[in-house]
């Protein structure tokens, strides 16, 4: 009966895969069935405890997931909007220097007439 529950836990140990804390409770679980001491409700308390890590790091790995979900629709926006800016930009640029062009001419003409009239 100790021996299907250790390798029930065993599996469930695998399945988290190796993390330090559950390498801890590995060999925790190993000296337990090594010395025979371990009751039904020690493994079960033990089985118990890897169940509840192993749904906080699916937890943390849904997050994860979303969070980088997130960031990369961010990322994305952030792109097209660095775009979109450049591109306004450079078209106000552009119609800086028409209008320049433009009114250099009526500048020029309005500086001369000033100067006959002074």
């Amino acid at each position: 009966m100790h021996c299907r529950i250790f390798t029930n836990v065993c599996l469930s140990v695998c399945q988290l895969g190796a993390q330090s804390e559950t390498e801890k409770r590995l060999e925790m679980l190993s000296a337990v069935k090594q010395s025979d001491v371990a009751s039904r409700e020690q493994l079960a308390r033990l089985e118990d405890d890897i169940r509840q890590q192993a749904m906080i790091l699916s937890g943390y790995e849904k997050d994860n997931a979303r969070l980088r979900a997130e960031m990369k629709s961010i990322r994305t926006a952030s792109k097209a909007n660095e775009e979109r800016m450049f591109h306004e930009n450079h078209r106000l640029k552009s119609e800086l220097a028409n209008l320049r062009s433009v009114l250099s001419p009526i500048a020029a003409l309005y500086i001369h007439l000033y100067s006959l009239y002074r």
